[in-house]
């Protein structure tokens, strides 16, 4: 016998209305998509962290640090790999700045919405990695 209540489990209605609306994990989701294929997304612990794999040896892990800024790790504690030949100097979107660990989004907040974060945390990975921004459909 289960002790567990039998409330009505939430709506999509309430969920998008709570104060947080999408994890870190469905940033780290659509940015994989934005990437577009070989890139591939893994959501761990509660979709407050996910790693993207790619092309490359270096993974790059999506989380939330202890001053509340969406970083994305690739070489903390050397764990990028030296066999990508990344530039030595990417040119990071503008709301982009490197630290220790990889960069940081350091204006970002949930208000920005899932698509305006992982469209910068797309050109973020293509900056870092060297890759061509997509073109413009016409």
């Amino acid at each position: 016998m289960s002790m567990l209540p039998t409330a009505h489990p939430a709506t999509a209605d309430q969920a998008s209305q709570s104060k947080y609306p999408f994890a870190v994990a469905d940033v780290a989701r659509v940015a994989a998509q934005l990437l577009g294929a070989p890139w591939t997304d893994d959501p761990q612990h509660w979709g407050t962290v996910s790693t993207l794999s790619g092309p490359h040896e270096t993974d790059f892990t999506f989380l939330v640090d202890g001053d509340d800024d969406l970083v994305i790790e690739f070489r903390y504690n050397l764990r990028y790999s030296v066999n990508d030949e990344f530039p030595a100097e990417p040119e990071l979107p503008d709301g982009v700045t490197a630290c220790d660990a990889g960069v940081y989004l350091e204006t970002a907040t949930m208000g920005d919405g899932l698509d305006k974060l992982a469209e910068l945390s797309a050109a973020a990975i293509r900056a870092i990695t060297g890759a061509p921004a997509p073109r413009e459909q016409s």
